[in-house]
């Protein structure tokens, strides 16, 4: 009788749940992580932070910085024409200004005193 109840009847505490994939398939990814323990998709790993924001922070504190102090790009100076300049700079108080690009447009601007310079 109770046999022939538990061949008739299939009692499954836990059953199979299927698991959403927009709900565990993705996983966060610290920014400040140096090591990633998984291979991310490109949309994953470059994916906006999410979390709370604080209300208190400016603008330029929330733009992205690679130092304390804020952004730094990679930048070629020259030893000589750094120097040469510095130089220039400290003894007669004027130099080439290191912004200026050099088009014609921009020409060859100076900072410091460039009285003594024409």
């Amino acid at each position: 009788s109770i046999v022939a109840i538990q061949s008739k009847y299939n009692l499954n505490a836990a059953p199979d749940v299927a698991i959403k994939e927009s709900v565990c398939g993705v996983k966060p990814i610290d920014p400040n992580s140096k090591e990633l323990l998984f291979n991310p998709k490109f949309d994953n790993l470059f994916a906006p932070v999410i979390g709370p924001e604080n209300p208190f922070k400016t603008q330029q504190q929330k733009a992205v910085k690679n130092t304390l102090a804020g952004y730094v790009e990679p930048a070629h100076v020259n030893d000589f024409h750094f120097e040469s300049q510095r130089l220039t700079f400290s003894s007669y108080g004027y130099a080439l200004d290191p912004t200026a690009d050099g088009s014609a447009e921009e020409g060859h601007r100076m900072i410091g005193s460039a009285d003594g310079a024409s």
